[in-house]
């Protein structure tokens, strides 16, 4: 595993490496004060906030996972028919192997 002064060596990746602890000390310094600035500020009940939480939860998952299944159906038709036959006929050799 690389250590952190290798990544920052790297000219590629030193700006995402700077940025996502950047983004890391924003969102943990401000995470805990949401509930404050939703309940307070905003004037949201404890239940409707706790419910707008739940459910951009669940539309954060749900919309997370639809692409990675878009993704992967875009993947598919790109390596050909030949391609995926033969990767299923090698599945199928060494599942019997065993």
């Amino acid at each position: 595993m690389p250590s952190t002064f290798s990544l920052l060596r790297d000219n590629r990746i030193r700006i995402p490496t700077v940025t996502l602890v950047a983004l890391a000390f924003t969102y943990a310094s401000t995470a805990p004060y949401q509930s404050i600035i939703g309940i307070n500020e905003l004037g949201l009940s404890n239940g409707s906030y706790s419910a707008l939480v739940f459910f951009s939860a669940i539309v954060n998952v749900t919309t997370t996972d639809a692409r990675h299944l878009v993704g992967q159906a875009e993947r598919a038709p790109a390596a050909g028919a030949g391609a995926l036959r033969r990767r299923h006929a090698r599945l199928r050799v060494d599942r019997d192997l065993s």
